[in-house]
């Protein structure tokens, strides 16, 4: 079983997680299972990259927040840290909790 604690980690070369999704060094900070780590293609990010990349701290959250209660930036922050991807500039947030929540529940 895979270790629930998240990591920032940044990707040395082109890779692929468990989740099916390819990082690539130039696409910055991403959140993975510290499980499911690999030295081979990643390292874990600095404070400095996670919080250029995401406006928000390194630290996990201490407790869950709900999407609709969520600024716009955190939503977009959340989006893009669960889909892997930023969201479209115009993307409304009803769509973006409806495919966060779908990915979620995915499993």
């Amino acid at each position: 079983m895979a270790d629930e604690r998240k990591m920032w980690v940044v990707a040395k070369s082109r890779g692929q997680s468990p989740d099916r999704l390819w990082h690539a060094p130039e696409d910055g900070p991403f959140r993975i299972e510290a499980g499911l780590f690999s030295e081979r293609w990643m390292r874990e990010a600095t404070e400095a990259e996670v919080f250029e990349s995401t406006g928000q701290s390194p630290e996990p959250a201490s407790e869950a927040k709900d999407m609709a209660d969520m600024s716009d930036d955190e939503l977009r922050a959340h989006y893009e840290m669960v889909m892997g991807e930023k969201p479209h500039h115009a993307m409304k947030r009803e769509t973006m909790i409806e495919r966060v929540t779908e990915r979620l529940n995915a499993d």
